[in-house]
């Protein structure tokens, strides 16, 4: 079940899961609202039966100075980026812990983890999140509920087309990134697609980050030269 806010968006990504041969559909969720959370596990329970697996995804990521968020900015990114993570778990966690099995998987940033000027409540939600996937994963662990979270860096999604389109932009990524390339959708599904797997079964409550060997360059080096 892909689920979003807007829907058109969702239904295209279950024509494409469809067309490579698996069981696919697509659901409104505002997750903001609670409601909203229940008529969409109750949709995907007649649909597809007991969820096995929840990826909180959904996120805003806005751009602005400090001293212009405003109290609206900052509640509308808090309901979305760190309330509709708690409540999506909560509510299939009440399912999962009944089968005493299942996968949570909270997709967060190396923003988690670095601050950026620009970005301080998308930060601060964000590292939230690192910290509900921490509690979670304590508290839900011993139900035979796992918790896990992806850290992507910087990943050629729509979001960052306008960035991706700056040369300049680009190359300054690739001079902090070790690896020497943009990160890919794919390389992020590859890591939800393990952590949700058998072969990462005595694995909870960690954090694994997909950002090209972002992380590990220390922030005083002189920027990368990559040979091609």
């Amino acid at each position: 079940m892909l689920a979003d806010i807007n829907v058109a968006l969702a239904e295209r990504g279950a024509r494409k899961v469809a067309g490579a041969g698996y069981s696919a559909a697509a659901a409104f969720v505002d997750v903001r609202r609670f409601a909203s959370i229940r008529q969409l596990i109750r949709k995907t329970n007649a649909g597809f039966g007991p969820i096995d697996i929840l990826v909180n995804n959904a996120a805003l990521q806005p751009i602005q100075d400090f001293f212009k968020v405003t109290e609206r900015d900052w509640n509308d990114l808090m309901a979305v980026n760190l309330r509709g993570p708690f409540l999506c778990g909560q509510v299939v966690a009440a399912q999962m812990k009944k089968r005493h099995s299942g996968v949570i998987i909270n997709i967060v940033t190396t923003n988690s983890f670095t601050a950026r000027p620009d970005m301080v409540p998308y930060a601060a939600s964000k590292g939230g999140v690192s910290m509900l996937t921490r509690g979670m994963a304590a508290a839900l662990s011993p139900l035979g509920i796992r918790v896990m979270e992806v850290a992507p860096g910087t990943t050629a999604t729509p979001i960052q087309a306008a960035a991706m389109r700056q040369k300049a932009k680009v190359q300054e990524l690739l001079s902090r990134t070790p690896i020497g390339r943009i990160g890919t959708p794919e390389d992020v599904a590859a890591a939800v697609a393990f952590l949700a797997s058998d072969d990462a079964g005595y694995m909870t409550g960690s954090t694994v980050f997909v950002e090209g060997g972002r992380m590990a360059l220390s922030p005083t080096s002189n920027p990368l030269k990559h040979v091609k």
